[in-house]
Order: structure tokens, then sequence, then C-alpha cells
């Protein structure tokens, strides 16, 4: 055996990760915006139900003049002296009136493009802009007359409109005209003539644009605020043009009337009516709508099949063209314009038959075969249907249903469910009543709805949540096809006070909990029933949906938004586990960060149990929960210049200040301090809040505390408290002080550092009371731009800090510091680096740098085109020449292209060097990975680097020089594929680097392999993990030159869904080119071999013992599995081989023995071991955290691989990576995960 050279990997950190996000340069590579395996996700279906009946002509809500119905309202006529009154045409008492705290926005177009109005000829409908034809336009200056009802048109006609009058006392009659009163002393005098006051009551005459405004400290405003609030008296007259706007509405960056002008101008065209408002809320929120969810649509009166045919032809609104489907389509495209046409042209007349139509809706979720709804493929014949499709239902109404439809008492009567649960009728579910509206939805949510099709919808609760979860409203078990209603009514809040029902803006809040209890009953509803409104409620609580009572336009736009969010939400984690321990002892914890509904996030942390498990019921803390109130949290950032604190718009520099200022459409609105103050978790003007303009952070489930916590997608959590780096061998005073920092090391809290897409990093305590508490957190420069986006309500996901998190220790003006340093992936092309010696009093100065392009010049000042979205983590090290640096790749979709390193002052952030590895032609769409840093003469100084890039090649940087410029690099190895195209292998994972076993030198571990936007779904080209040796000549192998490992068997685990294989154990024949061998590969599988497509390496390996550990990537292209399945294998480094004994407890039960070992062909079980596992329910994993157990924890001598996977689980596999085998315990094998033995295949 050879003597092998010490070799230090200086910090060897886990690659990353899932995806990659940004707009591409030209020759970049593209990036998603948001997680990739999400993508793979199956669009659900939705069909949409809006309410034509007559009463949605009305500007007014709640319903004040209508025929006698037993409502209690008996004011005959739309043309009752109650319209006219102060309080209906104020927004305090009639929600609908215009709103001056409110902004309103235009209608959409299907592109996205705003439909157009202005003050001076505002659209009287602004859904019909004909020029000739139409209700045209208005002068709103002048010409203004307050709208009770607007009919809409026919084919043939304009439409028609009714009006209200000022109230009598802001009228008179002067000088034989009239008049408007303008204020206490003023009046408008108007073209009309009249003889007396009573000329001028009730009488049809123009005016300037007003509205009215509740001044409750009117001296003749007394009684209660009931009283008050529908007393006349306690409401002033305001003209448009005499008020000047809170905000900038119309972007000009000036606050002043025009503001107003354009906000009432917006409101009058597109929302002072019940259609207006629900036409504007649907086209707004719908513009945006995932082009592949599926969507239908009804109404209630027109374009509406029958229960047993949904799908009818006559669905363009009026005036549209024949013969226009209303089926499920992919939402894009004639379907889109279908749509949008019929939105835009809805009639509106009749009853309110809500019952029928929930009917229809949850019938055509039965249908099946061709061009059903669960059609695969609606343009290509026989593809098939998919049964893990989501269907969804979204109803708005303004009025209380009538018309039932035969039904029994669904929610009252004991069931079965498809699932084999047995539903016993109870409490929030159970009513008395039928036939409802609640009872067809709980019908059609547990009913299975396409028996013929197996049950593969994601449930919502956990296989092992107990049985209060499963039955708790906020979350849907359902595994069968079902529907899910989103209810959503338009002034319809009285009558569930009426019923005695109270309503706090959430149906989770006010009376819920009674409600969910049974101490209070729900309301019997019926035809024309007030408790109707309350079965709206009753109708999302039993089919899983959400149920919104809206009052004003906003609200309604909230609805529908949030609806739409829901249907669309994403829950998952990609993000690395982490651990504060190294082994199984007491106190040990795991960290896993998570992303969920709404682009929400949090951290958790698990006490590890013995074996490596956790209870994922039960965490030791939840971040989330854990945030500090907006005005008690310490939130830095960086200027340009130096940290500051994220406190006021003031002390940001003049670009971020105009970042902040800036709202979605990019106009300056002035809101900075605002914005600002949301990124800090305020809540006061989110939009469920009076006024608010901002979007709604969720609610915790079981809670009505909301999560301001964002999304952690790719970043992986680093523990940091008190890890050795080594560095007790450097010479001089650095190394003899090092012990005594560590020993002070242990005395400081835990933390762990994570980066989100709320646009910061996070330092959150791990210990004590203290735990999942967030210490403070850093917003980084480069994210400022699109700060401001998170902000708005139609936020689309995109990527902020989501880089992972490195460390390490420095000595940096000669005393010891720990530093974090990260990029930020998709999030920016930007490296920050923070100072975390001292946790608990972080501050502005610990802000250390942020390098982005600009401190990498080209020439003359501008930016250089060569640093890419940072995806290559950053690693910390100290060079020959005494420098501590931090050390980079350019990262992928640079402007340039090419792959360069970059080796920056840790302490200062100055730019060292910029090493070009590659930026030649056909180079555009390289990158440089993850470096790692090495150190080969144990002097705890880098010597080495080594990176690979995104055309597979592995680059040697020789750093030993004292001087930068006499750094140099080459070409250590090039991956291709093998095949007669010889195709290059992308590394975007981090190589691992150690001594060779027996030759000297550096053995170079890592896979190949690239996962970063759609088209990698589906590519099936081979990949390769490798052992490289460098050897220290420049002769760079190829493949001939290495020796092959193959894959020679592979079995089910049925029980555990998942699969295992066996690798060939062939000897390398170490030695110099041409006739020794350089290294070993083993390919991965490819497209042309069942069961897998196209596996890849995007993770870093980790070695223990003598064994290599790394997880691949198989992205699968079955739509009911998203994302995909990963295996994890356990290989010797010396040669790629077989371990040749059990390494993995196949059958989990502590073990490892011949009941892990496979049977083949007659073989004796010695013959053949288990090399790799994979869980296919699993879903993607990142790299694992490995953890060594103890006494306390399960058997010393095994290794557990933690793992999380993406479709929200946690593995603790175990791994014998022992030489001569590991104990067992005494423990029967778990009968859910036995492995089932069968004969194996030879797959290559």
């Amino acid at each position: 055996m050879g003597t092998a050279r010490f070799v230090k990997t200086i910090y060897a950190a886990c690659a990353a990760t899932f995806v990659l996000a940004a707009a591409p340069s030209q020759g970049a590579v593209p990036l998603a915006d948001s997680p990739l395996f999400l993508a793979q996700q199956v669009a659900p279906n939705l069909i949409v139900t809006l309410d034509d009946s007559g009463s949605m002509q009305r500007a007014y809500v709640p319903d004040l003049c209508d025929t006698t119905n037993a409502r209690g309202e008996n004011v005959a006529g739309y043309d009752c002296t109650l319209l006219n009154r102060r309080t209906v045409q104020s927004a305090n008492s009639n929600p609908i009136y215009y709103n001056p705290a409110k902004r309103y926005v235009p209608a959409k177009n299907e592109d996205g493009t705003d439909r157009g109005t202005s003050f001076d000829a505002a659209w009287r409908n602004g859904f019909d802009q004909r020029t000739t034809g139409g209700l045209g336009t208005v002068d709103l200056r002048t010409q203004y007359r307050a709208t009770s009802i607007l009919n809409f048109p026919t084919n043939a006609t304009a439409g028609s409109e009714s009006y209200m009058s000022p109230h009598d006392n802001d009228l008179r009659c002067s000088a034989g005209r009239c008049e408007l009163r303008r204020n206490s002393t003023n009046w408008w005098t108007s073209t009309r003539t009249c003889t007396n006051n009573n000329g001028c009551r009730n009488a049809d005459f123009a005016v300037p644009a007003y509205y009215y405004v509740y001044v409750g400290t009117d001296a003749a405003c007394t009684g209660t605020d009931a009283q008050k609030k529908a007393d006349d008296d306690c409401y002033e007259i305001r003209f448009v043009e005499d008020t000047v706007a809170t905000q900038d509405w119309d972007g000009d960056t000036d606050v002043d009337v025009d503001d107003q002008k354009y906000n009432f101008a917006n409101w009058f065209s597109f929302a002072r009516t019940r259609n207006l408002a629900t036409q504007t809320a649907t086209t707004v929120s719908f513009a945006t709508l995932n082009p592949d969810v599926r969507v239908g649509w009804q109404a209630l009166n027109s374009c509406r099949g029958s229960a047993t045919n949904f799908v009818i032809n006559n669905c363009a609104g009026w005036g549209g063209a024949a013969g226009v489907s209303n089926a499920i389509r992919p939402f894009t495209g004639t379907h889109k314009t279908n749509f949008f046409n019929w939105v835009t042209r809805l009639p509106t007349a009749n009853g309110t038959p809500l019952p029928a139509a929930l009917q229809r809706a949850g019938e055509y979720y039965g249908v099946s075969g061709e061009n059903g709804p669960y059609d695969n493929d609606f343009s290509t014949s026989n593809s098939g249907e998919l049964a893990c499709r989501r269907n969804f239902h979204v109803l708005m109404t303004d009025g209380i249903w009538n018309a039932t439809v035969s039904a029994d008492n669904e929610d009252g009567t004991a069931r079965d469910l498809p699932d084999g649960k047995r539903y016993t009728p109870a409490a929030p579910y159970r009513d008395g009543n039928s036939p409802t509206l609640s009872d067809l939805a709980f019908d059609y949510w547990a009913s299975d709805l396409r028996s013929s099709l197996p049950n593969r919808i994601k449930s919502e609760v956990a296989e092992n949540a107990p049985n209060t979860e499963y039955w708790d409203p906020r979350k849907n078990p359902a595994t069968w096809q079902h529907m899910v209603n989103f209810t959503i009514g338009l002034g319809l809040t009285g009558y569930l006070e009426r019923e005695n029902l109270t309503w706090q803006t959430d149906m989770y809040g006010g009376s819920y909990s009674s409600l969910a209890n049974g101490s209070l009953p729900w309301p019997v509803p019926g035809n024309d029933k007030a408790a109707n409104v309350a079965d709206l409620w009753h109708t999302a609580i039993n089919s899983r949906g959400r149920f919104f009572s809206a009052e004003s336009p906003t609200d309604l736009s909230t609805a529908f938004v949030e609806a739409l969010n829901d249907i669309q939400k994403a829950e998952g984690t990609s993000a690395a586990l982490s651990a504060n321990a190294t082994s199984l002892k007491t106190g040990a914890l795991l960290f896993q960060a998570k992303f969920g509904a709404n682009w929400s996030g949090t951290l958790l942390a698990f006490e590890l149990m013995a074996r490596g498990k956790v209870d994922t019921t039960d965490p030791a803390w939840d971040a989330a929960q854990e945030i500090p109130d907006a005005d008690e949290r310490s939130i830095f950032t960086h200027n340009g210049t130096q940290g500051i604190a994220f406190e006021q718009c003031s002390d940001l520099s003049a670009a971020q200040r105009l970042a902040l200022n800036t709202n979605i459409s990019g106009g300056n609105d002035g809101l900075c301090a605002d914005r600002l103050a949301w990124l800090r978790g305020d809540m006061t003007k989110d939009r469920n809040r009076t006024g608010g303009l901002y979007r709604e952070r969720p609610k915790f489930v079981g809670s009505e505390e909301r999560n301001v916590m964002g999304d952690i997608v790719n970043s992986d959590p680093a523990y940091v408290k008190d890890k050795d780096f080594g560095y007790g061998a450097l010479a001089g005073d650095a190394g003899t002080t090092y012990a005594a920092y560590l020993a002070n090391n242990g005395t400081r809290p835990g933390m762990v550092y994570v980066g989100s897409n709320d646009g910061r990093m996070y330092g959150i305590r791990t210990e004590g009371e203290f735990g999942g508490r967030e210490q403070f957190s850093y917003i980084p420069e480069a994210v400022f731009p699109k700060l401001s986006l998170l902000t708005d309500p139609s936020y689309s996901h995109k990527y902020f800090a989501d880089g992972s998190i490195q460390y390490g220790d420095a000595y940096l003006n000669n005393e010891w510091r720990t530093v974090v340093v990260a990029g930020l992936n998709a999030g920016g092309k930007a490296v920050y680096a923070l100072d975390v010696t001292d946790p608990e009093n972080f501050d502005e100065s610990d802000v250390l740098w942020e390098f982005n392009a600009l401190d990498d010049p080209r020439t003359g000042g501008l930016p250089s085109n060569d640093l890419g979205f940072t995806y290559s983590r950053p690693q910390i090290g100290k060079l020959a020449n005494g420098t501590w640096v931090a050390v980079f790749g350019n990262g992928y979709s640079s402007t340039n292209g090419g792959a360069f390193l970059y080796i920056v002052n840790l302490q200062t952030g100055a730019l060292i060097r910029k090493i070009q590895a590659s930026n030649t032609s056909g180079d555009e769409s390289n990158g440089l990975s993850t470096p790692a840093l090495v150190d080969t003469n144990n002097d705890r100084m880098i010597d080495t680097i080594y990176a690979g890039d995104l055309l597979g090649n592995m680059w040697r940087f020789n750093v030993s020089g004292a001087l930068p410029t006499a750094w140099s690099v080459r070409r250590l190895f090039r991956a291709t594929d093998g095949t007669t195209a010889n195709l290059a292998q992308p590394i975007t994972a981090q190589p691992k680097v150690l001594p060779h076993p027996t030759q000297g030198g550096q053995l170079l571990l890592f896979g190949t392999g690239r996962y970063v936007n759609a088209a990698d779904v589906t590519n099936d080209a081979r990949q390769t993990f490798y052992g490289i040796w460098d050897d220290g000549t420049t002769t760079v192998p190829t493949r001939a030159n290495l020796r092959a490992q193959t894959f020679d068997y592979q079995q089910s685990l049925f029980n555990a869904a998942g699969i295992i294989r066996s690798v060939t154990n062939n000897s390398v024949d170490w030695g110099p080119a041409p006739t020794g061998q350089r290294g070993w590969y083993l390919d991965l599988l490819d497209g042309g071999s069942d069961p897998t497509l196209g596996e890849r390496i995007v993770h870093a390996a980790q070695v223990v013992q003598s064994a290599v550990i790394f997880g691949s990537v198989i992205p699968t292209t079955d739509p009911c599995e998203p994302g995909g399945y990963s295996f994890l294998y356990a290989l010797s480094f010396e040669n790629g081989g077989s371990m040749n004994q059990v390494v993995f407890d196949t059958n989990d039960d502590g073990a490892f023995d011949d009941s892990d070992t496979p049977v083949v062909n007659n073989r004796d079980a010695e013959d053949v071991f288990v090399s790799g596992v994979s869980y296919s329910d699993f879903g993607l994993a990142n790299v694992a955290a490995l953890i060594q157990g103890t006494e306390e924890g399960g058997d010393s001598d095994v290794t557990y691989a933690e793992l999380a996977g993406t479709r929200d689980k946690l593995l603790a596999q175990g791994l014998c990576l022992t030489a001569g085998g590991c104990g067992e315990e005494e423990e029967e094998p778990p009968p859910a995960t036995t492995v089932i033995k069968r004969s194996w295949i030879q797959i290559r």
C-alpha cells in the first residue's frame, strides 16, 4: 500500500439544489421562477359559477329596495326614497359606493393589460366600450349621477341605467336654478331650472362627482354607533375635485387631486355596481391564472346546462358569437378569450338558483371518457385520464338562494367514505336540515365521483395524523375524486348577523368555534331565507373549501385572488436537513425548512430519537410561530456602502427607496414606508384589514394568527455554534488562540441560518426558551429591485435569498470571528457576508459586505457580464499569502457565459482575482459551480481549488503561490456520456476531495447532471458518478482510462414502495496512462432503462470511513407522482463498487443481517449486497444529514442518513459503514416496512 499525502478539504458543504430562477439573457441557461418539481403537478379542474340574477344590477349592498319578502324588506320597487339617503352614497354604509381610502383598479383584458377610462370621459359600462350603440361615456366633472341600477345590454340595445339623487338637505332651488351643496357654505349651481326646493328633489340632473363621508363627531350626530351609522346627519358631502387623495393612485409620484379623480373614474367604470365589481374582480384575478389550470364556467340563469349535461354551447354572453362551449379546457388561447368575452358580457336577470348550479358542477366531475374533465390531453385522442386531478368550484353570488333541488340530509347521515373512514354526523358538518346547498356540497365531497379511477388525489393529512386532524375542515384528507367549493358572497354579511352569527373576515373566526363544538347550530335554510347565507359558509366547510363574505369591490377582488391562490397552492420541501449534532445524543435536533400555501414558509426543529427517527407531528419548535412583532424585530440590510438597520426609508439609499416606492405596475406611488413596514411583518395594511392594500399573510392552521415567514425552497439550513475547523494547527497566534475561541463558542447560543424567498436570510435561535425565535434577519441589497412585488396581492412567486448558507471561522484583525456567506441562487447576482461571532448582539456593523456585478468592473465602471446568478456556494478559507477569502464560481445564466472563479477578501469583499477557466466560442451557456478548497500539505491553507461547470469540465486551480498573478488553472477531466454522440455531462454538484487511499494525490468524487429548468425534467441523457484521481500530471484522462462499475441487479420493495439496487465490485488498476487507470465511474440509468428516466446527480457526495454516500435525482414524467424520486447510494470510494457487506437496513428492523440482502437466482445472499435504496413515495431528496448512532440513540456502529423528500416526508435510513459489520438490536421489524423477497432482474 502506498503512502498517501494528507489532504484537507477546507470546506465541502452540500451542493445545491433543485431550481434556478430569473429571465435568461441571450445564450444563457433558461431559469424557472418557482420550484421545478412543482411544475410536474397535475393542473386542477376549476368550474366558475357567477351570479347573473337581477339583483346584480344594483349599486348598493345590502338589499335596501326590493319587493316584499321573508327578509323583512317591504319597500317595493327600485326607485325607493331610501336610495336618496346620504348613507347609501357613502362607503361607510354602502360598501359598493366609492371609498376614497381604497384603491380601485381598472378591469383587465385577457392579456393582462388594463381597460382604460378617465375622469372626463368615464365609461358608463367599462365592459361595453362601443363608440356607437353603447351607453358611452360621461364627464364626471359636471355630468355625474349616482347609479342605482345598471342593466347590461342585450345584442341589440345599449342597456339602461337608473339613478339615485343627492340627499334632500343637500339640494336647493336658488335664483331659479337647482344647486348642490359643495360644503357648509358653498353651493354648486346646475343648469336645471326650478321654482322651489321641491323642484330639485328626486330630479334627474347631472352634477360634479361626489360621495359622502361619515363624520361621527358632528353635533347633530347622536346615538349608538349603529344608530349613527344609519343617521344621515352623521354624513357630509365631498366633491371629488375638491379632495386630495391619500395615496399616489395614478403612479405619477405626486399625491394630489388627480389621484382622487383617477381612482373615482376606475370605480365608476369598473366597480360601482355589483355586476361591474364582479366582472372586474374576475378579470383581474383570472388574467394571470396559470394557463395549465383547466377552466369551465356557467351562470345561474344564462349559460347553464343541466344536471346530466353541464356542457352547453351558448356561453359567450350578450352580443357574443354562437357555439361557444363552457366545457373544461386549459385556460389559454381561444378558451381564455371565450371566458373573458363571457365574463365581460354577462347578462343580469331572474332569480338565484344556487343549488342547481352546484349540482351541475358536481355531476360534471362524475363524467368519464374522451373530452371529459379528467381527460389528460384534449388535443389528442385516447390520451387517458388522470386520477390525481383535483376538482374545484368557485361560486359567487350576491343573493340568497332559491329553487332547491332534491337532496337528502347528507351531512346528518352516517356513511362510509371511499378510503374506509366512517363518518358519524358531528359538528361542524352536521345539521338537521335538507335539502340544502351544504348537503349537496358534502355529498360531492364524500362520494367517489369517479369510482372507476384509482384514488390518487394527494391527501393534506398525514397517514399517521390523529383523527381530529382528519376531521378538521381546514385540511382535506380525501384521496378520491371529489369537489371542493369556494363560495363568495357579496354584500351578505348582514344576513349572517340576522341569524346570530358573528363574521370576523374569515370562515374560521367569529362564530366558527361555537359551530365547530356544536354549541351553536347551523341556521335553518330554505327558499329566500336569510339563513341561506350561512349555508354558503356551511357549504365551504362541508367540502373543505373556503367561504368569503365580501362587502366591497376590493373585498371581492381579494376573495377571487385568494380562492385562485388556494386552488394553485403549492406545498413541499426541497432544502436539505441540518442538525445541531453529528451523533444521537440528548438534545440533538434535526432542522427542516419548508414552504406551504400562498408561499409561506417555516423552519421546524425535531428531536432526534432512537435510530434517527423523528415525530413529525410534534416539532420542538416552529420558527414561523416564533417571529417577533414587527416593531421588535432586528432586520438589517446593506445600502451599497455599509450595513444599516432596515427600519425607515430615510436610511436607505436612493435606489432602495425608489424600489420600495414602486408598485407592481412600475409606477412610483410613494409608499416606501408602508412597504417597509409590511416587510418587517406589520399587517395593519394587509388586504384583510379595512383600507388595506397589501398582500394578506396566510393563517396558521387552527389559529387566527398569521404567518409572516416566506417560503424556503432551496436554501439548506446551517447550524452554527462551536464547530472545530482544525485551525489550531495554524502557525502563530491564530493557531494558539483557536482552542480558547472554540471554548468560548460553546457558551454562545446555537443558531441556524437559512435563506427565504420573503427577501431575507433568517438567524434563528435553537436552544432553550428562545428555541425557534428569530434573533435577526438580513435583506441583501441585491434583492431590493423586486422587494415591492412581495407586498402586492397579485404576487407570483419569485426567488430572493434562496442560496444556502455557508460558514466558517476566520482570523480577522488579529482575532477569531465566525462568518456566514451566501449567494442568492435565482434571487440575484450577488454574494454577501455577515459576522455572526456574537449573534445575540448582531447589529449593522456586523454586515461585512455584499459583492455584486458592480464590484467586478469590466470597463469604465460598468458592471461585469461574467457574474451570473450565484448558485455557486461561497467557501471560506485562508490563502498561502495569509489572506482569508471567500471563493465562489460565477454561477449560471451570466450575460457572457463562460466559467470564472472569484476570490474575494473575506473581511472587505474586495475582489482579489477572477480566474477565467473557460470563456470561448460555444461556451455561452456555461457557468462555474460550487468549488472545493483543498489543503494538500496540512498547513490549513488553500493550495488547490476544484470546481465543475455546466459543460462537463472539472477544473483544477493552483492558488499555492503568494502572488495572485501566479495562480493558474487547467482542465483535470471532462465528463462525457460514452455514447457515440459523446455528449458533455454537466457538473452542478460540488466535488468531494480526499487523499487517494493508495497512490498519493487527490481523489475527486462527484456526479453529473442538471435539474435547472423544465427541459431538464424530460432529458434522459446518461449521467455518471465519477471517482477521478488527480495524480499531479497534466494528462487529462478520458473514460477509456477509467474502470467501469455497473448496476447488476434491481428489486422492488413493494411494501415500502421503493427499489433496491446492487453494484458490481470491479477492482481499479491504478496507474498513469496509457496502461494504468485514473479512476472509476458508475453510469446511472437513462431513459432507455425502465423504470427510471434520466437519473442524475445534483448534490455533493459525502465520505464516511471507506464509503462514499450520495443521492441521485430522478424526475418523473408520471403526472401523479410530482417531482420524481431519488436513490441513496453507499459505495466503496476506492473503486466505486459494492461495499461487500450489508450496508442498508432495508427492512428497518435495526439490524444488518441476511434479511436485508436479496435472493438472486438461487445464489447465496452473501454474493450480492444492496448498494442503493429508493422510496418512490418520498419524492426528490436533497443531500442527507449523517448522524452517528450512540448507545442512547441506537447502535454506535450505525450511521443514520436523515433525508427530506419533496413529498413532505422525512426518512432515517440506517447505514452500516463499519468494516466487519454492525451490531444488532433486539427489535421486531415493523410489518409495514418488511421487505418482500422477489427474484432480481438483471437491468444492465
